[in-house]
Formats: structure tokens, C-alpha cells, sequence
């Protein structure tokens, strides 16, 4: 799924989630009014405010272009370096002398 499509999908969940918390008295049932205000109907707005908050700032963020990747002109280009050589020749295994 696009990162965009899924911001918007999970934007819309928590909007209709605060909107739910908020209107709670007209559609739940007292026992579940109760249940909620119990657990902190309070925090479970702010929750999904902050939430809603970060697909916003996601949803800005996928919006601007990408940044380049592409070095800059001014950044010096490093030179290739060549592999030392076998210091000692007990350390040289790569050679085709038989045992």
C-alpha cells in the first residue's frame, strides 16, 4: 500500500475516533458511557490527537519533494586508494605455491 494512501486511511481513523469520544452521549449506551469515562475519556482524546497530529506532519512530509541524492559539485571526490601490500610473507595465502 502507498505511504500516502495509508496517512489518510489512518487520519480518518483517528478523526472519527475523537469525533466518537466526543460524541459519546448521543449514540452510546450509559453503561459504556460510564466505561469510558471511567478509563479517562480524556486521555484517549489527546491520544488520538496526537496521533491525528503525526499523520498530519506525515502526510506534509510525503507531500515535499525528495530530497537529491546526487553529491555536490563543491564536495571533494575521494580518491581510490590501493590495497597494501603483504607486509609479512608468512601472511601471504593467496599465492599458488604447493606443500
Amino acid at each position: 500500500m502507498q505511504s500516502r494512501l495509508f496517512q489518510w486511511v489512518m487520519l480518518g481513523f483517528w478523526l472519527t475516533v475523537i469525533m466518537g469520544i466526543f460524541t459519546r452521549e448521543w449514540w452510546m449506551p450509559q453503561p459504556l458511557i460510564e466505561r469510558v469515562e471511567a478509563q479517562g475519556a480524556t486521555w484517549m482524546i489527546g491520544v488520538a490527537v496526537l496521533l491525528a497530529a503525526w499523520n498530519i506532519v506525515r502526510l506534509y512530509s510525503l507531500s515535499r519533494p525528495p530530497v537529491p541524492t546526487r553529491v555536490s559539485p563543491a564536495t571533494p571526490i575521494p580518491r581510490e586508494r590501493k590495497a597494501p601490500g603483504v607486509i609479512a610473507p608468512e601472511f601471504q595465502f593467496d599465492d599458488d605455491k604447493k606443500n
